[in-house]
């Protein structure tokens, strides 16, 4: 269904989805750039546009979650730390440090911001951390959109590739396709984990 949204509306789904993906992750930035990049194909400008489009949606998306955090994430992350089911349980109090903690943390860190724009999941909800300790708006973009466009860039690549090697015959390369979905789903995994 994803892909049929996409074919039919092109950069206007592409763009939507990459606002919904910085914002709230899903659906899966993976796949939205890799079935846009498969649209590229013989078409370098269209490409350009597609890369450009997905950077700034993507960026705009993640900026909204940034401000909201900027203002009310404290309250709430600090709400969510006073839940007694948190309280309660040792390995949750190691796992979700004090907001001064984590502020203290993330000031220091302020490049994980880009580190984490190439982790699943995570590359959405760096921009919570960021809001909450109240970074400049200006590292915040340049990390933010120098992560945003590797990764936008590379699973567009991805998709065109695909998507011109299976029109040549090469049906292999659906298993790199996969094989990389699950490395980074699986790098993702392990990162969350530490």
């Amino acid at each position: 269904m994803l892909d049929e949204v996409i074919v039919r509306w092109g950069m206007i789904a592409v763009f939507i989805f990459m606002i919904s993906n910085g914002f709230i992750s899903t659906p899966p930035s993976e796949i939205v750039l890799s079935i846009a990049g498969a649209l590229t194909i013989g078409r370098n400008l269209y490409f350009g546009y597609m890369l450009l489009g997905a950077v700034i949606s993507n960026y705009l998306g993640t900026l909204i979650l940034f401000y909201i955090s900027k203002r009310k994430g404290k309250i709430w992350y600090d709400k969510l730390r006073a839940m007694k089911i948190v309280q309660n349980n040792k390995t949750l109090c190691k796992i979700i440090p004090s907001s001064d903690r984590l502020i203290s943390f993330f000031n220091r860190q302020e490049w994980m911001v880009f580190a984490c724009r190439f982790i699943p999941f995570i590359r959405s909800i760096i921009s919570v951390p960021a809001g909450i300790s109240k970074m400049s708006l200006s590292k915040f973009t340049f990390f933010s959109l120098a992560g945003i466009g590797i990764w936008c860039f590379g699973w567009l690549e991805v998709g065109r590739t695909i998507a011109s090697e299976m029109d040549q015959g090469n049906n292999y390369i659906i298993c790199i396709f996969f094989i990389l979905f699950a490395l980074s789903g699986v790098v993702g995994n392990i990162v969350q984990k530490k």
